[in-house]
């Protein structure tokens, strides 16, 4: 059992308690992308060892995929076929990269997968809750469905993968319902634009400066920022590295002038 000390516990109701609408100790990390790398990866798995294609073709499909140009910066990189193989080893794709894997594999290799594939039905499932969980606008009647859903998607898990673990990631989805239910739909309260800030916050890291990485990667930071409100330009107009350089930023009159 771990013991807090007193020191670190509140001993006075924070002023955010107050509020009925702010449950901090029963908000549950909305990560709804994150648990499509486990379960593709046995579906993968499971797909090639029944000789419906390879990773070569999916990867050759990959590559010759027409990608809308949204979507060209978060394209999917390869997959390798010994970390499908490995157990230990995960796929690595970013977050976006991840969804948009997660989305368009039906497009990619739908095709290849004869009907009734109990497998390939259950990754389908999980297509249709995360749909659910990632929607705009939710309506009432939808969270009873969407809790059918994911019962219907652990349970049929349990069945196809016996030697398989429900890990914490899927297990976060039982809590879908009732975050909705709470909060509104996930998607205004889900971590992807905080996987966003992060990407940022790695760039800024990997220049090879780890005197004071936290001072490193505030002013770079602020760099950025300085450089969008001078500009005027949206935040996500300009993909921005900031050097170890000084720069002499213009001015708003100066950027239009260019």
């Amino acid at each position: 059992m771990l013991l807090i000390p007193q020191s670190m516990a509140l001993t006075v109701n924070p002023i955010w308690m107050t509020y009925l609408i702010f449950l901090l100790l029963k908000i549950s990390p909305m990560i709804i992308m994150h648990g499509f790398p486990y379960e593709m990866k046995l579906l993968l798995n499971h797909l090639v060892k029944e000789k419906y294609f390879n990773i070569a073709t999916l990867n050759q499909r990959l590559r010759c995929f027409d990608f809308s140009y949204t979507e060209v910066s978060d394209k999917p990189s390869e997959l390798d076929d010994k970390v499908l193989k490995n157990p230990g080893q995960k796929i690595r794709q970013s977050a976006s990269k991840m969804w948009m894997l997660a989305v368009y594999l039906p497009l990619l290799i739908g095709d290849l997968v004869p009907e009734g594939c109990e497998f390939w039905d259950l990754y389908m499932l999980l297509l249709r809750i995360c749909s659910i969980a990632a929607s705009w606008q939710i309506q009432p009647d939808t969270i009873p469905y969407l809790s059918i859903l994911i019962e219907e998607h652990h349970s049929k898990f349990r069945e196809l993968y016996p030697d398989k673990t429900i890990i914490p990631k899927m297990h976060y989805m039982l809590h879908y319902p009732r975050q909705i239910v709470l909060y509104g739909p996930l998607i205004y309260s889900w971590t992807m634009r905080h996987e966003a800030k992060l990407s940022v916050i790695k760039r800024a890291s990997s220049h090879g400066n780890f005197k004071n990485i936290c001072f490193t990667v505030a002013k770079r930071s602020q760099h950025a920022l300085c450089y969008h409100l001078n500009c005027g330009k949206p935040f996500l107009a300009v993909s921005l590295q900031v050097s170890t350089m000084s720069v002499e930023v213009p001015s708003a009159k100066e950027s239009k002038e260019l």
